[in-house]
């Protein structure tokens, strides 16, 4: 069938969403493009930062928005390690990396240009059906058909629950939150501003750096059970008081942040599987394979499933291309969610022992081991052949 005819409807508008769009739109395709948040909150002015491999850059330049990326974002001198307390324990070269660290809804903006004015905000899938072609029933009462579905909406899928009988994800006993405040704000002056830190508590651990108009950092903590954040006012207290036990260094920081500007959300993941779609509806991202976020993969692994699956699917027809899709990235993510799984064990885990452990690991660990993580993820996110239309 060609892509003039091809109905695809794409659920959700996060970065794996946008990215399939923008690269079937680039193919002479004409997805419709869905999101249950609201228009306004598609560029939410929260926190944290995505860090965009070599990989994942040239992805970003076969959809013509590679600059428009490194001008949003930050590539980092150094990687310097802290103690709760702000103890300087290490400092890692990153000039020899491909490594630019984005702001979030800097990416959304950036896969967005062009597109985002054409998402259906404000409705999710609520049934789907398969025969000759694909039903979706959303949330606003209509029904779209279509011959390709793809669920590119979170770790807690509508379109995932729609097709598999699994159960929701598994929570990893852990909780991170992620915030943002202006650069020039004097509760930042305590760290180098063309660097990124880690810092290392007793319990949780910290992510900060400098972009070019903003700082964004992020804290993630053991947790015995998903703790709702509630209200803003409610969501800073919870974050401050992990901050204060275990944090302090970065204390000020979350205490200038505005309520508005912090998120709160639970580590989920799921066991590994080798298929990712039922018939003619296919998951891509945290739908398909949602990871705890010590591996830094989450939205490169979307925006790759995303670019991957679009880009077979200007060369095939659905169904082989959702064969090859699944054949090329289902061992290399299962791999990637595995080793995540091993790691999130160790940093979340409540033994003291093995705390420490960790914490050595990464005081002491040579600064070429260090590094290889972020080459292990360039591996992971590559597409080949596919980079050329």
């Amino acid at each position: 069938m060609s892509a003039s005819k091809l109905r695809i409807v794409i659920a959700g508008a996060g970065p794996g969403g946008l990215t399939a769009a923008r690269a079937l739109r680039g193919q002479g395709f004409q997805p419709i493009l869905l999101d249950k948040r609201p228009a306004d909150a598609l560029f939410a002015d929260v926190g944290g930062a995505y860090d965009i491999g070599r990989e994942v850059l040239s992805i970003l330049r076969a959809l013509g928005v590679e600059d428009r990326a490194r001008a949003s974002g930050m590539r980092w001198k150094t990687l310097e390690t802290y103690d709760g307390q702000g103890v300087s324990i290490r400092s890692m070269d990153m000039s020899g990396l491909e490594v630019v660290s984005l702001p979030r809804p800097a990416l959304q903006q950036t896969l967005g240009e062009g597109l985002i004015d054409e998402v259906r905000a404000g409705t999710e899938v609520v049934g789907v059906a398969q025969g000759e072609r694909v039903t979706v029933a959303l949330s606003d009462g209509e029904t779209l058909e279509c011959d390709l579905l793809i669920g590119a909406d979170g770790v807690h899928s509508a379109v995932r629950r729609a097709i598999f009988e699994d159960g929701p994800p598994r929570f990893c006993q852990a909780m991170a939150a992620w915030g943002t405040l202006p650069v020039t704000d004097p509760s930042v002056g305590a760290f180098p501003a063309d660097s990124g830190h880690l810092l290392l508590g007793p319990r949780g651990s910290g992510v900060g750096g400098g972009m070019p108009d903003r700082y964004v950092w992020s804290v993630l903590w053991p947790a015995a059970a998903y703790e709702a954040s509630g209200e803003p006012g409610a969501r800073n207290a919870q974050v401050r008081g992990v901050v204060a036990e275990s944090l302090p260094a970065l204390l000020p920081i979350v205490e200038a942040t505005d309520p508005a500007r912090v998120a709160v959300v639970g580590i989920w993941d799921r066991d590994p599987t080798p298929r990712w779609s039922r018939g003619r509806v296919v998951l891509v991202g945290d739908a398909a394979h949602p990871t705890s976020p010590v591996l830094g993969q989450g939205a490169q692994s979307a925006i790759t499933d995303s670019f991957t699956l679009a880009r077979l699917l200007g060369r095939h027809e659905p169904e082989q291309a959702i064969r090859q899709y699944e054949g090329r990235r289902a061992p290399v993510v299962n791999d990637n969610l595995r080793s995540a799984r091993r790691l999130n064990r160790l940093w979340f885990s409540p033994n003291p022992a093995l705390q420490w452990a960790n914490r050595l690991i990464l005081r002491w660990a040579p600064q070429r081991w260090m590094q290889g993580g972020f080459e292990s993820a360039n591996r992971a996110n590559e597409v080949g052949d596919l980079l050329g239309v």
